[in-house]
């Protein structure tokens, strides 16, 4: 079974002497160890999200281990207009899809951009060019039904399972009031779920099961051909190791094999034509 990590970020390496890194070392050194860490947890492939340039080195570094995800909107810096930076995703090798958040705690003006149609273009070149948009929106999920609706041949992935998940957010109660914002989404058939992070959820130690009610909730509503697993496992290490972000799902009798099978890389494989 191939296992494929639907999101990691940029590593870098924590030592002293590495401020002394040339761009090129670093990035050198950042695309080693990530793999070594999915090398020791028996992870075959990731998409690296972060910008162009970042993901485009991993990308072209290991073209048969990374795919590329880059963040985009009108508030990230780029070159050019929102069709030339999307067209420039649609014919690079690797690049998967482009990333934008529409909500942010570090930048709470960005709902408003949305509301006010400055994400517009973004949707329209994701449409044009084919390629496929993954939606940061926890607490505003219902303002996307228009969207969704308007570019319905455009496939949308939402990001963290529509939840402000720790290790950004507390672990409380009201953290799931979201959830049925999250499963009125697969009413829509251009919507995939990223499954992850999903042991940031959990108030037990590994295996988190604790979080298979809400697991299941999402399987019963999208079905493993619209979700996709991955263990966000840069931003959850103070929470959980990436094997246990691993194993919760591969070990696990929640679920059978030819569905873990889907969650973990076909379902993925398909819906970002990756590889091409």
């Amino acid at each position: 079974m191939q296992i494929i990590d639907a999101q990691i970020h940029p590593v870098a390496p924590a030592m002293p002497w590495s401020e002394s890194f040339t761009p090129e070392q670093a990035a050198e050194a950042g695309t080693q160890l990530a793999l070594a860490a999915m090398n020791a947890v028996g992870v075959d492939a990731a998409l690296v999200n972060w910008t162009f340039a970042d993901v485009q080195s991993y990308v072209t570094r290991v073209p048969d281990r990374f795919g590329g995800v880059p963040f985009a909107g009108p508030l990230v810096p780029m070159e050019g207009t929102a069709d030339e930076f999307v067209a420039d995703v649609a014919r690079t090798p690797g690049m998967v899809g482009v990333r934008t958040a529409l909500a942010h705690p570090i930048d709470r003006g960005r709902i408003e951009h949305f509301r006010s149609g400055g994400f517009t273009p973004f949707f329209e070149a994701a449409a044009r060019h084919d390629v496929p948009v993954f939606v940061l929106a926890h607490g505003h999920l219902p303002e996307l039904h228009e969207t969704l609706a308007t570019y319905d041949s455009v496939r949308f992935v939402i990001d963290h399972v529509g939840l402000y998940s720790p290790p950004a957010n507390p672990l409380t109660p009201a953290l799931f009031d979201d959830v049925p914002h999250v499963l009125a989404l697969a009413e829509f058939p251009n919507v995939a779920v990223k499954f992850t992070g999903v042991p940031s959820l959990s108030a037990e130690p590994y295996p988190f099961a604790d979080v298979w009610p809400f697991a299941h909730k999402l399987l019963d509503a999208f079905g493993v051909d619209r979700l996709m697993w991955g263990s966000d496992f840069t931003r959850c290490a103070p929470l959980h190791t990436y094997r246990e972000a691993v194993d919760f799902l591969r070990l696990t009798n929640e679920v059978s094999e030819s569905d873990k099978e889907a969650l973990f890389s076909a379902t993925l494989r398909r819906w970002v034509g990756w590889p091409a």
